[in-house]
């Protein structure tokens, strides 16, 4: 098998990444061009609307199993691919509201494995987002402290 260098399956993962997260934000806004050239309703729309995320629900919990067997960034580059490829389907070929949905669904399938990135600034003397904003409190604790901890309670 061929190694690539880090840096370029780092370019086309993020190349993948962003051609998959391009149709979450474009159909919201076409939406309105969209409703008068296929004659859709609101409900309609937010039908469509709805079969990405129904898609994305759909292939979280397999693709969260899939990556205890296949290397994570293979599973993250077909998802991707995927995303990608129902996206150019949707831009290209969609011709109404049952195409759409259906297009829309694998864009969302394909996208459940997309990354998150989050970067929160912090400095001496902040407060922590987490009690703020979702009256939430994070523990520092590693989760198989936690489990151990659980573990002897459901034993008795």
């Amino acid at each position: 098998m061929t190694r690539f260098p880090a840096w370029r399956v780092i370019a086309w993962m993020c190349a993948a990444h962003v051609a998959s997260m391009s149709g979450f934000s474009v159909y919201a806004t076409l939406l309105p061009r969209l409703q008068d050239e296929w004659g859709m309703n609101n409900s309609e729309a937010g039908f469509v609307s709805g079969m990405f995320f129904a898609g994305y629900m759909a292939a979280v919990p397999l693709l969260t199993s899939l990556t205890d067997r296949v290397d994570a960034r293979r599973v993250y580059l077909v998802s991707s691919f995927v995303a990608a490829v129902a996206l150019a389907g949707f831009a290209l070929f969609v011709e109404g509201v049952k195409s759409a949905a259906l297009l829309q669904l694998a864009a969302g399938a394909g996208i459940a494995d997309h990354i998150h990135m989050h970067v929160v600034p912090r400095w001496t003397g902040d407060t922590n987002f987490m009690p703020v904003l979702g009256d939430v409190r994070v523990m520092p604790q590693h989760l198989d402290d936690t489990y151990a901890m659980l573990r002897g309670g459901f034993d008795q």
